[in-house]
């Protein structure tokens, strides 16, 4: 299993003063970001993120006034949860929550940390613990494209390269509907004067080179190749 100790912290750069902070523009992503899978969520709502970090959307999702619950693997970032009131837990799976439990999940940059043998068996748990309807957000490094490569290649603890394929056998074997499998959202509005620029900029250089990449070399596959992340809503049909 990869290391995630204290020092795999340090490495990251990780400043205990900055957990649980969250900024304008990381607000404006996760509502871009959470549009379909939790537009539907009321106050109260019960949400879980799997491997939270730095516990940024952890304190969206307390600002929207859902029920948060999160679980991490090192204890030192449970410890500061916990210091802060946070359910948060210590935990290597799921098995602790009862099936259908929660109103959403979020795994964000967790999914390439875990072995491809053992991927599946981790979606299952996902989904065990979604209520039937409810989704789960899913953001990993883009395996279809060389611009993924920069953040699958950054982190030694990156055992698993997932493209869309991978994805939509998952999907496939957990009986679960792809609602949505695209690159991660890039929010204008709120991520100021010079990023918003740059994004308006680049927005019809990515869409012309999408377009290009689709038709000449992949037979009209529907992969953002582009993106560098991609982010996949998946729909529990179970009990559905």
């Amino acid at each position: 299993m990869p290391n995630f100790d204290n020092d795999y912290l340090q490495w990251k750069a990780w400043d205990d003063q900055a957990f649980c902070a969250l900024s304008p523009p990381q607000a404006r992503y996760f509502d871009a970001e959470l549009h379909i899978a939790a537009q539907s969520l009321a106050k109260g709502a019960r949400v879980l993120e799997v491997g939270f970090g730095q516990a940024c959307f952890l304190t969206y999702a307390q600002s929207r006034q859902w029920q948060v619950t999160g679980t991490e693997v090192n204890p030192h970032l449970v410890s500061m949860g916990q210091a802060r009131g946070l359910d948060v837990h210590c935990v290597h799976d799921l098995s602790a929550w009862a099936d259908a439990t929660f109103d959403l999940v979020a795994a964000f940059d967790v999914l390439e940390h875990v072995p491809q043998e053992a991927s599946l068996k981790f979606l299952q748990d996902l989904m065990r613990v979604l209520k039937p309807g409810a989704c789960a957000v899913l953001r990993f490094p883009n395996g279809d494209s060389p611009f993924g490569l920069m953040h699958q290649n950054a982190d030694v603890t990156h055992v698993n390269a997932i493209g869309r394929g991978k994805v939509l056998y998952w999907a496939q074997a957990l009986q679960a509907e792809v609602i949505s499998l695209k690159g991660q959202a890039q929010p204008v509005r709120g991520a100021g004067l010079v990023l918003g620029v740059y994004r308006l900029a680049v927005w019809p250089v990515r869409k012309l080179l999408n377009l290009f990449v689709r038709v000449f070399f992949l037979g009209g596959a529907p992969i953002d190749f582009s993106a560098a992340n991609v982010v996949a809503v998946l729909r529990n049909r179970a009990g559905a």
